[in-house]
């Protein structure tokens, strides 16, 4: 008996915004190439400071958290257009990770969910560590294993 290579045709790629040397953008564009499979770019609701918003301390909560979720997105578009990927579907995910993540691979009928590895313990835990896999995904979630530096090369750095 000989299994066949699963076909990918939609995959969504959980990009942390916060850490620009990340892999799972550029890791999840190669993915989709090979696959000639449809990519969906999302970053999870994260909060700015009052700097970075340009004085939105001022604005209602209702305002600052939609003025966040629009900087946000801005900031998703700009990422997945460094990476080469101009027209790309993005989404900002406001309630809970996993529970928005899971409903919107379920709508979209994802194959695949691309994250790394502390966004995939987020997606999971939902920001609590003590707690154990609490949410389901409906399709598999490949966690991107991030390049490690070299110790004697952090420690060299950190010294000089």
């Amino acid at each position: 008996m000989s299994s066949q290579p699963k076909i990918l045709r939609r995959i969504i790629a959980v990009v942390d915004l916060f850490s620009p040397g990340s892999k799972t953008g550029r890791v999840a564009i190669a993915t989709a190439g090979k696959h000639l499979a449809e990519l969906h770019f999302v970053a999870l609701f994260d909060h700015l400071d009052d700097v970075t918003l340009g004085g939105a301390s001022k604005l209602s909560p209702q305002e600052r958290f939609r003025h966040t979720e629009m900087e946000l997105l801005k900031r998703l578009r700009q990422h997945t257009a460094s990476m080469g990927v101009h027209d790309a579907t993005c989404t900002v995910l406001t309630g809970h990770p996993g529970e928005e993540l899971s409903r919107m691979a379920q709508q979209w009928r994802a194959d695949l969910i691309m994250a790394d590895r502390v966004t995939a313990r987020t997606i999971h835990n939902s920001w609590i560590p003590w707690f154990h896999t609490v949410t389901s995904l409906p399709c598999r979630l490949q966690v991107i294993a991030e390049e490690r530096k070299n110790l004697w090369m952090y420690v060299a750095h950190w010294l000089h």
